[in-house]
């Protein structure tokens, strides 16, 4: 215990349960602290990943209109859609 604490309990001000929640909720403090101040595993690599996922999609995309076109122009044509 710190200083403090032992002076509170001894002048009658608090005591042992209150003193051993207060430092339960003050290690749990600490921990989400901890935890947000910590950087991903991954930081380094997430933007290359990142980069590489949308140069996917947009392949991804290309590929789907060109083989959309292609399927357009292999569809015969119907007399609904000719216009003379």
């Amino acid at each position: 215990m710190s200083s403090l604490q032992e002076q509170l309990l001894k002048d009658g001000l608090v005591d042992e349960k209150k003193l051993a929640r207060a430092n339960q909720q003050k290690t749990k403090q600490a921990r989400k602290q901890r935890g947000k101040k910590r950087p991903p595993a991954n930081a380094g690599q997430q933007q290359p990943q990142n980069k590489k996922a949308e140069r996917d999609r947009e392949l991804n995309r290309q590929r789907r209109e060109a083989a959309r076109q292609k399927e357009l122009a292999a569809t015969p044509k119907t007399r609904s859609t000719w216009r003379c």
